[in-house]
């Protein structure tokens, strides 16, 4: 507590516009209201984020909005424990299981099921313009429609 109000002296002393002191102190005052709130990572990386190792301390490191102590992983500007998540991977912003699941894009997908733009397809469904067509649907210009067996039909029966 003693050094904010060191900061907060020293802020309110040197020569700069009332904006500019104003947005100083109010920084400072929510730093010290995160790190209150046990939200210690989150106000160290707010204050660090013009250089260095964005804020976080010795054996830290920068994920999004938070610092990740040396036994986690950073995924998606999220903290996780690698001793808890040993088996996992980040995918983008997601954490896939490595035997269980596969990266598609920035989500799991089953290792059966299909990756199909944001979604994930079940086994045996095709991929149609980021949709899942069924068994008994073909893609045909970027859409599902049934199979049927017709001299209609332009995408005939696939």
């Amino acid at each position: 507590m003693g050094a904010l109000i060191d900061d907060i002296a020293r802020t309110i002393a040197s020569p700069m516009s009332r904006r500019r002191a104003f947005r100083m102190v109010s920084g400072a005052v929510a730093n010290a209201a995160l790190a209150s709130l046990g939200l210690a990572s989150l106000a160290r990386a707010q204050q660090g984020q013009n250089g260095g190792n964005g804020g976080c301390g010795r054996g830290q490191t920068r994920c999004g909005q938070m610092c990740c102590q040396n036994y986690e992983t950073c995924c998606g500007g999220t903290c996780y424990r690698s001793d808890i998540f040993p088996t996992y991977r980040c995918c983008s912003r997601a954490l896939c299981h490595h035997s269980e699941e596969q990266c598609c894009t920035d989500h799991c997908c089953g290792k059966t099921e299909n990756c199909c733009g944001y979604g994930c397809c079940i086994p045996g469904a095709s991929c149609c313009n980021g949709r899942c067509c069924l068994q008994s649907q073909v893609c045909c210009s970027g859409r599902c429609v049934p199979k049927v067996e017709s001299p209609y039909n332009p995408c005939g029966y696939a």
